[in-house]
């Protein structure tokens, strides 16, 4: 072990001793200490400093060290509401992370050091300004193996990750068990492709029942459509198909999935109506041109830039991946740990069908891969105004037409200034593109 090591060793040490008041007032002096540790009084001495700087000490000369009085701090994290695990689980964590710090919930953006981040599919809104990670951070988590490396690009923007999902599940459709029985007895989720799920969305409401209870997910449905369309060349025609979908799903509309009188309903894992409501069953999403693709829910935690040491509140975000704080928050089917040891020791393949939720971890695309944030966040508003009826399906076209051509502008501009830096030697590579 090295100096700075053994000291901070020692540091440690003591500040546990002073909190649980076994040292109190005057503490033991540099040398009494360099014996009781077995090190050479230059690391004792450098152990106090370390105590000193962080307020647990005061050193009065030709009198001595003196501990100070530890007072409570509070750390205030803006998240969801209602009762839930992570709240619970982050109080136990930061309780070991330091028990100086007191964790609260935040009344509004502003006040927040930490915030809960849970997204539905990889369009962020910038709602406030936080802090990415340092790149030394990012690249030590993408080293290590067992975690889901590819789940870290679900809070990468602009080539900075700012957030790393402790959970994170697949959108799949819940489906009525005896609804289907009625339409199709022998239905193999497995095979169901967008053309056989609107048939059953059609034979559905011709019988009376509600077809596609969208849920929040609307955005991410239509995404993951235009996703697979564009076949890596997104444009407007991918996001005109993925509209005649959306238009579609429309004649099909269902009610609240749990009053059992609705067929399809997309969720994530730790979607609260299967409390409610038992006789379901989990199909992947419906493949478009022999390609399935899923949009992806997710919990992470960010820093604020309110937070006043940004560094070693990500030491904290990143303990959020240790593997008891990870069991914590997923219990009770809440979703899959970004630890895979974590996540395959609680997957359940009887009741849960996790099995699906596993398999469809490989078709997840993030949407941030297709179109810049702005465009995104057009494409989001469009989305959700045409599913409220606020505007026609000619209006959705238009504004997704006009939401391109922002994108090309933009991506024309930054190559304008690419080249102006000397990074593009060709102008046709401007002027044709």
């Amino acid at each position: 072990m090295d100096l700075a090591n053994k000291s901070q060793f020692i540091a440690d040490s003591l500040l546990t001793k002073i909190r649980s008041k076994q040292l109190c007032g005057r503490i033991p002096s540099d040398k009494k200490i360099a014996e009781e540790y077995h090190v050479a009084l230059m690391t004792a001495v450098k152990a106090l400093k370390i105590l000193e700087k962080k307020g647990y000490v005061t050193r009065i000369p030709r009198k001595g060290t003196f501990t100070s009085e530890i007072r409570q701090k509070t750390l205030k994290i803006l998240c969801a509401r209602k009762p839930s695990p992570f709240f619970e689980a982050m109080q136990d964590l930061v309780r070991q992370w330091d028990p100086e710090y007191q964790l609260v919930r935040a009344e509004n953006e502003e006040e927040a050091d930490l915030i809960q981040w849970n997204t539905f599919s990889s369009l962020l809104a910038w709602h406030i300004d936080v802090i990415p990670f340092s790149k030394e951070r990012e690249m030590r988590l993408r080293q290590q193996k067992h975690l889901w490396e590819t789940m870290l690009g679900l809070h990468f923007r602009n080539g900075q990750l700012f957030g790393v999902p402790h959970l994170f599940s697949p959108i799949l459709i819940n489906y009525n068990r005896t609804i289907m029985r009625e339409l199709e007895k022998d239905f193999s989720a497995s095979d169901l492709t967008m053309e056989h799920f609107l048939e059953l969305l059609r034979r559905a409401v011709e019988r009376g029942y509600g077809g596609l209870d969208l849920s929040s997910f609307a955005v991410s449905f239509f995404l993951s459509i235009a996703h697979v369309l564009a076949a890596g060349n997104p444009g407007i025609e991918a996001l005109l198909g993925a509209a005649g979908y959306m238009r579609e799903f429309k004649k099909y509309p269902g009610g609240p999935f749990a009053e059992g009188k609705t067929l399809f309903v997309l969720a994530p894992r730790q979607n609260s109506c299967r409390d409610k409501f038992s006789d379901y069953d989990i199909a992947p999403m419906p493949s478009v041109n022999g390609i399935r693709c899923n949009a992806v829910a997710s919990g992470t935690l960010a820093v604020t830039s309110k937070a006043s040491d940004p560094e070693r509140l990500h030491d904290l975000c990143e303990r959020t991946l240790s593997p008891d704080f990870q069991k914590k928050v997923t219990q009770g089917k809440f979703g899959i740990a970004m630890d895979r040891r974590v996540a395959m020791s609680s997957m359940d393949t009887f009741s849960q069908r996790d099995d699906f939720y596993l398999s469809e971890v490989k078709n997840i695309r993030f949407s941030h891969y297709d179109y810049d944030l702005d465009t995104l966040q057009e494409i989001a508003l469009l989305v959700a105004d045409f599913q409220k009826n606020a505007i026609d399906f000619a209006a959705f076209e238009e504004g997704l037409r006009s939401a391109m051509q922002l994108q090309i502008r933009s991506k024309n501009r930054r190559r304008r200034f690419s080249l102006l830096n000397g990074e593009v030697n060709d102008i046709s590579q401007i002027v044709n593109s």
